[in-house]
């Protein structure tokens, strides 16, 4: 649940203490990090970088897997006795000893072959936690702080991996119509981005394939009255695609195909 819920790294995971969980306000302070050096060292250090070191919100649902996992190391502690250790971390095992980054993914890969999951890096569900909070448009500088990145760029240049079911909403924005010349089928932006599509004002007199400034007109639309082309944002008096003195003015020229 703190990687694929939290989107914490696994050395984040394999540090954290009881002193840093307040399961009363709920919340989690990183500040170590447990690490395995070539899997026989355990190095032990603060946090990554200053932005690493971070508190965060406990989702409902962490928070409660918590205090059953305090219950149950409690009474792991009572039933041996003296022979528990008192380590003081959350990742630990029946013996209260504390368990590193090998230990951590042998464990990720038996819950995900006994719940029928395909087996992905640990690494992977910080990703698939980060990318899921970047889909439901959260604010970058949250997204950068969760993560525990100074920069936000960092976050989505290496964790933010939109899948094929993340795109699926795209296609539903584009919208297309064939009122085009010869009837071409005309790309219409949806409502969610603004619609680009327009119809361009050509001079009286100029028509549809003539040479104006060097390019071919080809497939442009006649409007031969500036003031009936569409209102927009672009173009010199306020109409997208209209600049007086300018054949053609600015604005986004259309796709066809």
């Amino acid at each position: 649940m703190l990687l694929s819920l939290m989107g914490l790294r696994p050395a984040e995971v394999c540090g954290l203490r009881w002193e840093d969980v307040d399961l009363e306000a709920e919340t989690l302070y990183i500040a170590n990090i447990r690490t395995l050096m070539g899997n026989k060292e355990i190095i032990e250090k603060g946090t990554k970088s200053m932005a690493g070191e971070r508190l965060l919100p406990l989702p409902s649902m962490v928070c409660d897997a918590l205090r059953v996992l305090r219950a149950i190391q409690a009474a792991d502690r009572l039933a041996i006795g003296e022979a528990y250790v008192h380590a003081g971390y959350v990742f630990v095992d029946e013996l209260g000893t504390t368990l590193n980054g090998r230990q951590l993914r042998v464990r990720a890969y038996l819950i995900m072959d006994r719940s029928d999951l395909r087996r992905v890096r640990l690494y992977d569900a910080r990703a698939a936690c980060l990318t899921y909070l970047a889909n439901k448009d959260v604010r970058d500088h949250i997204l950068a702080w969760w993560a525990g990145h100074t920069n936000v760029k960092t976050t989505k240049k290496w964790y933010v991996k939109p899948s094929v079911e993340d795109l699926r909403p795209t296609p539903n924005t584009l919208q297309y119509r064939s009122d085009g010349p010869e009837d071409a089928p005309v790309l219409v932006l949806g409502p969610t981005l603004g619609t680009t599509w327009h119809r361009k004002y050509v001079p009286p007199g100029v028509v549809a394939g003539d040479r104006l400034q060097g390019r071919t007109r080809t497939g442009s639309v006649i409007w031969p009255n500036p003031d009936e082309a569409p209102v927009g944002t672009g173009g010199a008096d306020g109409r997208r695609g209209v600049s007086p003195g300018r054949a053609g003015g600015g604005g986004l020229r259309r796709c066809r195909g």
